[in-house]
């Protein structure tokens, strides 16, 4: 699996120019629970923003909850 994702990763790298991407860390190798689509994306400058939209999207109903709890209003006063 290991060559793989090396070799997938170098035809990316490849075909878009080579310092297209500084650092690129597999999601799948940090311990945070992402959908399958985001899954499928590597974290470099280039999807960068599209991991950010997918994340978001996952959180914000998560954050709106929290934001529209009363109790949250007089405990952040």
């Amino acid at each position: 699996m290991e060559g793989k994702e090396m070799s997938s990763h170098k035809n990316y790298t490849e075909a878009l120019g080579e310092n297209s991407c500084d650092i690129c860390v597999q999601p799948t190798k940090l311990n945070i629970l992402f959908d399958r689509a985001v899954v499928k994306l590597s974290f470099c400058r280039i999807c960068k923003w599209n991991l950010q939209v997918d994340i978001w999207s996952g959180l914000r109903p998560m954050v709106e909850k929290e934001l529209s709890s009363p109790k949250n209003h007089t405990e952040a006063f």
